[in-house]
């Protein structure tokens, strides 16, 4: 699915959309490395 589908399907912008992804791809990143870091010990 698009970002263009997506902002059409919950009628919002399209930066909206794009700004929803950066913060679940952050969100995501910080976790992962949280999880790494505690592998580690």
């Amino acid at each position: 699915m698009t970002g263009a589908e997506i902002a059409d399907q919950e009628r919002v912008a399209e930066s909206t959309v794009r700004t929803w992804l950066a913060r679940g791809r952050a969100a995501l990143a910080e976790r992962l490395r949280i999880d790494d870091f505690k592998e580690q010990q």
